[in-house]
């Protein structure tokens, strides 16, 4: 197995003594750094969702959102760098619970698994591995939905993720006691016992709504529904719950502007998609990705290499694109945007001047053009320092030291011969 404490570029929590197994979630609670990641490293992250998956045993659309979620930074290029049997392995466990994911002789496993991250793709009919019914979490399809499926459904109708690149400013965040204390103080007769429980079910903030701008809305609230089924809650005290799910700037934000203000869970579920995830939000993203090119973020680090810079612009740039609206939402946005972002740098010229038809395609071109053009560079730093050393460090020839002094023979003659050559006087 291969050995990651020797890796430079290895996660700092991964450097373990090996006597110690490594706990995930310590590791990549937040997520994976793919700049900074190994193919081990990646290959173990993926493992590591591939049994999640199988233990909560998540199902269609619920599968989708939570592998949009957790794999939304990986492109096709950082899935083939996962060993390929993982790749299988995830492949066939998102299709085993419902999830589509295309298969077949000739058909790249990396390619799709970056496709159906952000791509629902309905199953074809033809396919023999087809759920014979669509997953679903109601036992008896001929009854009503119950309260619990009506809200629920308020996630699934905007199921689309929206995670962006830079965070929103941190306020105030209110203790996690105090939410706990202002629950026990709740006169709801009957309720308490169960929103205590919700509560303490909570045990991170990792499944709480912060409001930032990378986190899901609709995934943590479906996560709150589905607490709040198992601990009980009536759905009619789904209203006084609803701050328990919440973090950070959304939880200051309920406080301040929603409590005791609205009368409905559908209400809310409304006020916070429309402040956190509205048109002003759309816009002030899409002003942050026209803002956005190499020149400027290689002049905010310029000790960075110039390929890791780019790698970090097209990550941030793709962040951002989740919580654009829909018609930029496609690869063929981004690309047009990194060759805008890239085309007045040297380093990327070869390849913006004919650009590649194909995303990958495109920025594989460019990460090459910029190792050839740092190479020239580091070539022409290296042939300048030779020459000035040879200029002021030439040995002597035996020639130099055999030619006698100009300026002296000519002193020695000016002081012999006067008269005769009076323009040899000093």
């Amino acid at each position: 197995m291969e050995d990651t404490k020797d890796k430079s570029t290895a996660t700092p929590s991964l450097k373990q003594p090996s006597n110690k197994p490594i706990n995930p979630e310590d590791v990549w609670i937040q997520g994976i750094n793919l700049s900074t990641s190994t193919p081990a490293e990646i290959t173990l992250f993926v493992r590591w969702k591939i049994g999640i998956y199988k233990e909560f045993g998540w199902k269609g659309d619920e599968l989708g959102e939570l592998y949009e979620m957790d794999f939304d930074q990986f492109r096709a290029e950082d899935f083939e760098r996962c060993e390929h049997n993982t790749q299988v392995l995830l492949r066939n466990v998102l299709r085993s619970q419902g999830l589509y994911v295309k298969k077949g002789r000739g058909v790249k496993i990396a390619r799709e698994l970056a496709y159906a991250i952000h791509n629902e793709t309905k199953w074809p009919d033809d396919d023999p591995e087809k759920p014979i019914s669509s997953p679903s979490r109601t036992k008896t399809p001929i009854r009503q939905d119950s309260p619990y499926d009506q809200v629920r459904r308020l996630a699934a109708e905007q199921s689309q993720s929206q995670s962006q690149s830079q965070s929103r400013s941190q306020l105030c965040q209110l203790p996690e006691d105090q939410v706990i204390d202002a629950l026990a103080r709740m006169e709801i007769s009957g309720h308490s016992r169960e929103l205590m429980a919700i509560a303490k079910s909570y045990t991170n903030d990792n499944h709480k709504y912060s409001g930032e701008a990378t986190d899901s809305f609709n995934y943590k609230f479906t996560i709150f529904v589905d607490h709040c089924e198992r601990a009980k809650v009536p759905p009619d005290a789904l209203l006084k719950a609803f701050p328990i799910m919440l973090t950070g700037i959304a939880l200051e934000f309920y406080y301040i502007n929603c409590q005791g203000k609205y009368h409905t869970i559908n209400d809310l579920f409304a006020i916070f998609k429309n402040y956190f995830k509205g048109d002003k939000h759309k816009r002030n993203k899409l002003s942050e990705w026209n803002g956005i090119n190499l020149r400027t973020a290689i002049q905010m680090k310029p000790d960075k290499p110039i390929a890791e810079t780019f790698r970090a612009m097209v990550q941030q740039l793709q962040q951002i694109q989740r919580g654009l609206s829909g018609e930029m939402r496609t690869d063929n946005m981004l690309r047009q945007k990194i060759i805008a972002s890239c085309e007045d740098h040297p380093a990327c010229n070869v390849a913006c001047f004919r650009p590649s038809l194909s995303l990958p395609g495109l920025i594989n071109d460019i990460h090459a053009s910029i190792s050839s053009y740092e190479k020239t560079k580091r070539a022409e730093s290296n042939s300048s320092t030779f020459f000035t050393d040879r200029r002021y460090h030439r040995p002597s020839s035996d020639n130099d030291r055999q030619r006698p002094n100009n300026t002296s023979l000519n002193n020695r003659q000016g002081q012999r011969y006067p008269q005769q050559y009076p323009h040899l006087h000093p």
